[in-house]
C-alpha cells in the first residue's frame, strides 16, 4: 500500500531540489536550528514544525528526537516527551544528564510509576552529573512520595549540600 505524500512535503521537496547545493543534511541541519531558535523564543508549536521538516530530510537521524523531547517536555506534553525520549536513547544510551532527567520527569507525569522514574530517569541522570541538586532533590521527591523517607532525606540533604536553593521538604 502506498503512502500519500502530502503538498507540505512536496513543497518541501521541490525547495531542497532547487536549492541544489544543499544536501538533505544539510537541510536537516539547517531546519533544527530554525527549530532551535523557535523554542528559544517560546514557540514551540513552530519549533515542532521544524523539527519535523528535518526529520523528514534525515528519517534515521535519532539526534532530532532529543529535540523533540526538549520542547514536548517544556510544553508538558509528558507522553510525547517519553516516547522521543526513549526513541533518543535507544540509539545513544551514553546521552548527557538532562536527557536521563527529563525522562524520569516524562515518566513520572505520563505514568505515574514512580519506582521508574527512579531508576531509568532520576539515578540515571545522578550518575551521569553527581553535582546537580536539582536531579538529587526531584529524585528525593519522587522517594518521598514512595514512602521512602530515610532515602528521600538523604536526597534533600546533597541537593541541599550541592547549593540547590529551592530544596523546601514537602510534607
Amino acid at each position: 500500500m502506498k503512502k500519500k505524500i502530502s503538498l507540505g512535503v512536496w513543497i518541501l521537496i521541490a525547495a531542497v531540489l532547487s536549492a541544489g547545493c544543499h544536501s538533505r543534511v544539510d537541510w536537516a541541519v539547517i531546519f533544527t536550528a530554525k527549530g532551535d531558535e523557535y523554542a528559544r523564543k517560546g514557540k514551540l508549536d513552530d519549533a515542532l514544525a521544524e523539527y519535523n521538516k528535518a526529520l523528514l530530510m534525515m528519517p534515521g537521524d535519532h539526534k532530532i528526537r532529543g529535540h523533540f523531547a526538549r520542547v514536548y517536555c517544556e510544553s508538558q506534553k509528558w507522553n510525547e516527551c517519553l516516547e522521543n525520549i526513549n526513541e533518543y536513547v535507544k540509539f545513544y544510551p551514553d546521552s548527557h544528564a538532562e536527557i536521563y532527567f527529563q525522562r524520569g520527569e516524562a515518566i513520572l507525569h505520563s505514568t505515574g510509576n514512580i519506582g521508574e522514574s527512579i531508576n531509568s530517569g532520576y539515578s540515571e541522570a545522578i550518575a551521569r552529573d553527581a553535582k546537580n541538586g536539582r536531579y538529587f532533590y526531584s529524585r528525593g521527591l519522587a522517594y518521598q512520595r514512595l514512602g521512602h523517607s530515610g532515602a528521600a532525606e538523604s536526597d534533600f540533604a546533597r541537593a541541599h549540600a550541592l547549593g540547590f536553593s529551592e530544596v523546601v521538604r514537602p510534607e
